[in-house]
């Protein structure tokens, strides 16, 4: 969009209070795009994953797009003209990647952020867009 702004803001995604204050932040204007893009995939074999790993890759796969997105939606209901929020995901969100790529971690991840953004946008958007 000519004449648009950007700003960069650094956030934790695993944090609600980042994504609601960099949200806030972003918000003193008008608030109409989100892009969700964060995210890990650590290779190592399923049967290797740890609490820690497991936990981490729920945390910014999953858990970030569920904070980042309630705050934004908030911000783009309270406005009133709308918005868009684009999740990145990887093709491992339906596919599985096979037995030598070692993603059990990150694919359980990316199938719990297709599942909420899938959810989510019927929770938000308008009846047309549903």
């Amino acid at each position: 969009m000519a004449g648009g702004q950007a700003i960069a803001l650094e956030m934790d995604v695993t944090r609600k209070s980042d994504a609601e204050r960099t949200v806030a932040e972003t918000a003193a204007g008008q608030f109409d795009i989100l892009v969700n893009n964060a995210g890990i995939a650590r290779v190592m074999p399923t049967m290797e994953i740890d609490e820690n790993d497991w936990d981490e890759h729920i945390a910014v796969n999953a858990k970030g797009v569920l904070f980042c997105f309630q705050a934004a939606s908030r911000q783009m209901i309270q406005h009133g003209n709308g918005g868009c929020i684009i999740t990145i995901l990887s093709t491992a969100a339906r596919l599985p990647a096979g037995p030598t790529t070692a993603l059990g971690a990150s694919m359980a991840s990316k199938h719990a952020m297709l599942g909420l953004i899938q959810q989510m946008s019927q929770e938000v958007a308008p009846p047309e867009f549903s």
